[in-house]
C-alpha cells in the first residue's frame, strides 16, 4: 500500500452546480455527471474548481448510494431540472488525503485516512468529498468550453483525487 500523508486543512465555502441521486454502486455515478456536464455545456457555465463527489451515507454501502456530483461554478446561474445551484458548506476542519492512479486502487486511500483519524482522535462529522484534481475526460463532452480542460486526464494513472473528510475532536 502507498504511503499516504494526511493533513488537516480549511475548506472554504463554494457555489457549486449539483446533481444528488441514490446511485446502484460508487462506480456508477455517470448518469449523475452527465446531466451536470449537460447542463454546465446547455448554459455555457465555467468550472472555478475542479468538480467533486459528496457521498452522504455514513457508513460504506455495497448498493443504493447517497451521492451527489458538483462543479465549482458562478452564482448567478439558474437551478433546473435536477441540477441545484447552491451553496456547499465550508468546512473548519478537514482530514485530507490524495489518491494518485486509478479509481479502482482508491480504496486505499480510505483506509490510510480512516486510520489517521481514529489514530489521531478524531471523529467524522459530515459528509466526506472526493474531490478530482485530474479526471477522466470521458464526462465532459467539451472540457475546454467550460474551462475545465486543465482538470482532465485521459490515462488512469495520471488521475489525482483527494479525499476528505469533516473532522472534530
Amino acid at each position: 500500500m502507498p504511503a499516504y500523508e494526511v493533513l488537516i486543512k480549511t475548506v472554504e465555502p463554494q457555489t457549486v452546480a449539483a446533481v444528488r441521486g441514490i446511485v446502484p454502486s460508487y462506480g456508477e455515478q455517470g448518469p449523475l455527471w452527465k446531466n451536470l456536464a449537460a447542463y454546465l455545456m446547455e448554459h455555457k457555465a465555467r468550472a472555478t474548481a475542479p468538480s467533486l463527489t459528496i457521498y452522504y451515507d455514513t457508513e460504506y454501502r455495497e448498493q443504493d448510494v447517497d451521492l451527489e456530483t458538483a462543479t465549482p461554478t458562478f452564482p448567478s446561474l439558474p437551478n433546473s431540472g435536477r441540477v441545484s445551484i447552491r451553496e456547499l458548506p465550508g468546512v473548519e476542519s478537514m482530514a485530507c488525503t490524495v489518491h494518485h492512479g486509478q479509481y479502482e486502487t482508491i480504496g486505499e486511500a480510505y483506509t490510510a485516512v480512516m486510520n489517521w483519524i481514529e489514530a489521531n482522535g478524531y471523529h467524522i462529522i459530515g459528509p466526506n468529498r472526493e474531490v478530482y484534481l485530474r479526471c477522466p475526460d470521458n464526462e465532459y463532452e467539451d472540457a475546454e468550453a467550460i474551462g475545465y480542460s486543465e482538470y482532465v486526464a485521459s490515462d488512469p494513472a495520471d488521475f489525482v483525487t483527494e479525499i476528505q473528510f469533516p473532522v472534530a475532536r
